[in-house]
C-alpha cells in the first residue's frame, strides 16, 4: 500500500487510509486526534517566541560540506520547523528538498543548523561540530547553535511527526523547555 509523505497534511491523510485498509478506524482516528493535540501543543509553546532561521540538512557527504540536501519549504520538515518556531531558510521546491552548495549556505547565513548525521558510528563516523567548522563565519557556527541528530525516526513522514517537531522545538527555542538559549 503506498501512501502519500510529503506534506504533514499527507500524514493525516496516511493515518486514515491506512486504518481503513486495515480496519482500524478508531485506533487511526485516535492517533490522528493525538498527533494534531501534540502539535497544537508544541505550536502553543513556541508561539509568541522569535523565529529564528533554520538551516535542516538530511543528507550530505559524511565528513564534509558537500553534495548537502536540505529541507525546502514544501516538506513536511518545514512544516515542523515552523511549528517548532523557526522559519526554513531553503526556498520553496516541488519535491521539498534542495541541494545546496556551501556558497549558498553562506548566502542564507541561518541562525540555527540541523543536521541530521547518518553516519555516527563507524568508519565513516564523524563529528559535525567539527565538519562545520569549515563555515566558520556562519551566523550558527559563531553562535553555537549547531544541532547535529541522530534519530532515526527524523526524515520520515510518520506518525512520529509530533516528537519530531517537540524535539525541534527544543533544539530551536531550549527556553521554551525550561533550558536556556543557546
Amino acid at each position: 500500500m503506498a501512501v502519500p509523505t510529503r506534506s504533514l497534511a499527507d500524514i493525516f491523510v496516511s493515518i486514515d487510509e491506512i486504518g481503513r485498509a486495515t480496519g482500524t478506524q478508531a485506533r487511526a482516528a485516535d492517533l490522528a486526534r493525538r498527533t494534531r493535540a501534540s502539535l497544537d501543543n508544541t505550536r502553543a509553546l513556541t508561539r509568541n517566541l522569535p523565529r529564528p532561521s533554520v538551516l535542516f540538512v538530511v543528507d550530505r557527504t559524511p565528513g564534509t560540506l558537500r553534495d548537502m540536501t536540505v529541507a525546502a519549504q514544501g516538506s513536511f520538515l518545514a512544516d515542523l520547523i515552523d511549528i517548532a518556531g523557526g522559519r526554513i531558510t531553503a526556498a520553496p521546491a516541488k519535491s521539498g528538498y534542495l541541494n545546496v552548495s556551501k556558497d549558498a549556505i553562506l548566502t542564507l547565513d541561518p541562525e540555527v543548523i540541523i543536521d541530521l548525521v547518518h553516519w555516527s558510528k563507524g568508519r565513516f563516523a564523524e563529528h559535525p561540530e567539527l565538519v562545520w567548522h569549515d563555515l566558520p563565519e556562519l551566523r550558527a557556527v559563531r553562535e553555537g547553535r549547531l544541532c547535529p541528530l541522530r534519530d532515526e525516526f527524523l526524515p520520515h513522514a510518520s506518525q512520529f511527526v509530533a516528537d519530531t517537531a517537540k524535539l525541534l522545538a527544543k533544539l530551536i527555542h531550549p527556553e521554551a523547555f525550561g533550558g536556556g538559549t543557546k
